[in-house]
């Protein structure tokens, strides 16, 4: 690092106080790039208050004195010269006085577990969209609504399904009927999440259609989320839980008026997509909802560092995790057993996808094919078409984007090691130089 240049907490920076389980304040940085999307970091506000002193006038080597004089910063001089030359400089938090360019990075529109995103109603519609349905988050309506909703789901399995269940057969015209509104009451999820968002403050958010790992999902996506309190967080994260369970308990009180195989069909596919969204391992509504209760902004990486030092609670009673958050030992506890069954899931999930998945589709594929020989033959029946051939392009999507997660998964599995390695020789090195010394 140049020890002469002169360094400048960025003008663009705005910042504010951020809502976790830290046990010291924190403070959440924002930092938009030229495109407008915002790259965000998360500081204890006593080193924020520090990055202050880097005002372009004075050197580091005064700025050092200062930081080792503070008795606020818990932190190595040389641990934060690390810090400062691998995210504080390359993010651009701090810059040159003489720098004219003061924009973050290119933040990417697409978060990088998603393998494609793609938004269908930006901002402006969003906003049309959903700010006559905010009312339906104020808490008396939402009591009543839910209440009702668990009794339409009653009725639904102890009564209705009895009822209907054996006089439905289900024809392509069906599942396409049934598809559809069941993808309509999956963007009404996404609205729900939106409209929640916008009772919240919030005027930015996107609604779109992306692929998450195998799966095919709708997504909403706001930058504004960091800046809420934790409780309007998990306001947000169950919103569209909460429009899922209205939709349902809609086409519930519809199915006795019109008894189309159609309607009790999206009846159970959505409610498992309900349920599905519950799974806490993979970043669905369940996952954003523990991360914000329980105030940590990256619930697997704390998970999988709480892992790290149990060995070291259990042989001396403390862990460092601890001391910097609120939580109690008996949660951390938790966030390690959350850990070691959130690495089961992954490693079943990769077997399942590499071992079953991949190969059911290469098995089906050929058949497909011959389905759509075969309807060349037969007289021409829409829905036919359209089921066969959508099925088609389906098993060539999943097999793409599968073969692309193996891939990706398998890179990151071998970089993970090789840094493992490399950073057991390091310290197998410096171990033996201070030996020598």
């Amino acid at each position: 690092m140049d020890t002469h240049a002169p360094l400048l907490l960025n003008p663009l920076l705005v910042h504010q106080d951020f809502d976790d389980a830290s046990a010291a304040p924190k403070t959440l940085m924002e930092l938009p790039d030229r495109n407008g999307r915002m790259r965000r970091m998360t500081l204890p506000t006593a080193l924020f208050e520090f990055l202050q002193q880097f005002d372009g006038q004075r050197s580091l080597a005064e700025i050092r004195q200062f930081f080792i004089d503070s008795e606020h910063i818990q932190l190595e001089w040389s641990t934060f010269e690390t810090f400062l030359e691998e995210q504080l400089l390359p993010k651009k938090i701090l810059v040159s006085k003489d720098t004219d360019d003061h924009h973050a990075p290119e933040v990417s529109s697409r978060p990088d577990y998603m393998s494609f995103k793609q938004t269908l109603f930006g901002p402006r519609w969003v906003n049309i969209l959903v700010q006559p349905l905010t009312w339906l988050f104020h808490s008396k309506v939402a009591m009543v609504l839910i209440a009702l909703s668990i009794v339409a789901q009653f009725t639904f399995y102890f009564d209705y399904q009895t009822r209907f269940q054996p006089i439905f057969g289900y024809n392509s015209m069906d599942l396409i009927l049934g598809i559809a509104i069941s993808g309509f009451g999956l963007l009404f999820h996404e609205l729900g999440h939106a409209a929640a968002a916008y009772r919240n403050g919030c005027r930015k958010v996107e609604v779109g259609i992306g692929w998450y790992i195998y799966f095919f999902v709708f997504f909403f996506f706001f930058s504004e989320s960091w800046r809420l309190s934790r409780q309007q967080r998990a306001v947000i994260d169950a919103g569209g839980m909460y429009f899922q369970t209205l939709y349902i308990t809609l086409l519930i009180v519809l199915l006795p008026q019109y008894p189309l195989p159609a309607i009790y069909f999206s009846l159970l596919l959505l409610n498992f997509s309900l349920l599905w969204n519950l799974n806490p391992f993979l970043r669905l509504d369940g996952y954003w909802l523990a991360s914000d209760l329980l105030g940590i902004a990256n619930l697997r990486r704390a998970a999988a560092n709480t892992l790290k030092q149990l060995p070291s609670y259990f042989k001396h009673g403390t862990m460092q995790v601890v001391a910097n958050t609120r939580l109690q030992p008996k949660t951390l506890i938790y966030l390690a057993v959350y850990a070691v069954f959130s690495n089961l899931f992954f490693l079943w999930l990769f077997y399942l996808i590499t071992t079953q998945v991949v190969f059911d589709i290469l098995q089906q594929l050929p058949e497909s094919f011959g389905q759509v020989m075969k309807l060349q033959e037969q007289d021409f029946v829409f829905s036919d078409w359209l089921v066969t051939l959508t099925r088609l392009f389906w098993q060539l999507l999943f097999f793409y984007f599968i073969v692309y997660f193996i891939q990706k998964s398998t890179r990151r599995l071998v970089t993970g090691l090789w840094s493992l390695i490399q950073m057991r020789k390091n310290k197998r090195a410096a171990t033996t130089n201070s030996a020598s010394s």
